[in-house]
């Protein structure tokens, strides 16, 4: 009888001690574990992400005669539509008339060898070159990266010149760019315009 009686209290102690033993291994695993943890969550820090700010409005170059027509001036105001779509207003006067193959050259430029052609124009008879259009995307990041920060007019009399291959890789260098009439320098918002923000 005695030994009956003691196979259920043995069932209990040995039950008893598991459950012991699992609280503490559950006590052991909610303290201090030296410093590292299997919570990745509570001990990492936390991430940061960065985005581009781009800034808007306008901005304007203000061109000053480089070559023979010392009378000719004009502005360009390059700014950017609520659709992030760019936009140039040309105005331009005192250039010599020009159609066919004679035309105006407009192009963004960093320097004498690198250049990008945005567009060409004839001029009529009133001597003024007044355009607004839509440059490609990249003209605008290239203003916004402080990259391409000069406008340059230049004439041509053959404008068929302009399409011969670049020399080299490099498509932004021009073997002909035509006579440099009018040169300015973008300032303002849009210049050098992306930064690094949280």
């Amino acid at each position: 009888m005695l030994s009956g009686l003691r196979h259920p209290g043995r069932v209990l102690s040995v039950s008893l001690l598991a459950l012991a033993l699992a609280l503490a291994v559950f006590v052991a695993g909610c303290g201090d574990d030296g410093g590292e943890s299997s919570n990745v969550g509570a001990t990492s820090e936390p991430e940061t992400t960065t985005k581009t700010i781009r800034k808007t409005g306008p901005t304007v170059a203000v061109l000053h005669p480089v070559g023979e027509y010392p009378d000719a001036s004009g502005t360009a105001r390059y700014s950017k539509k609520p659709s992030g779509v760019p936009k140039l207003e040309l105005r331009a006067e005192g250039l010599a008339p020009a159609k066919g193959d004679h035309q105006y050259v407009v192009w963004q430029k960093h320097s004498r060898d690198d250049m990008y052609a945005l567009a060409t124009w004839v001029v009529g008879k009133d001597e003024r070159l007044n355009e607004t259009w839509e440059p490609n995307f990249a003209s605008l990041q290239y203003l916004e990266l402080g990259l391409r920060t000069k406008l340059l007019i230049t004439r041509v009399e053959l404008n068929d010149k302009l399409y011969e291959p670049a020399p080299g890789d490099n498509s932004y260098k021009h073997t002909f760019i035509g006579k440099p009439v009018l040169e300015g320098q973008f300032e303002g918002a849009l210049v050098d315009s992306l930064e690094e923000g949280e």
